[in-house]
């Protein structure tokens, strides 16, 4: 099935070296922690808190970060009615908007 859109070779290489950034970000702050504490079961339950607590939190770290709020149908109609015929499309499930 031929997609409407090229693909973007730039955007997909940015967005391979952000994420192995990122995840040299991570491997560098367990070494760190690993250096500083010297306890590797330590460092493993800190690490997996975080990781969890990235995870659980992401979506209102998301919303902090870009002043958002959420809205309700109400407030905007013409908004939820656009996500909700995008999710319908797309055999989804509606999101918190």
């Amino acid at each position: 099935m031929r997609s409407r859109f090229e693909p973007d070779r730039q955007l997909t290489a940015r967005m391979v070296v952000t994420m192995f950034l990122l995840g040299l970000v991570y491997v560098a702050f367990i070494a760190a922690l690993i250096v500083l504490l010297k306890s590797v079961v330590l460092v493993v339950v800190i690490a997996a808190g975080l990781l969890i607590a990235q995870f659980w939190f992401s979506d209102r770290i998301a919303l902090y970060a870009m002043h958002g709020r959420l809205v309700s149908r109400e407030e905007q109609p013409e908004l939820h009615g656009v996500i909700d015929r995008l999710c319908a499309t797309a055999d989804m499930p509606m999101p918190r908007v």
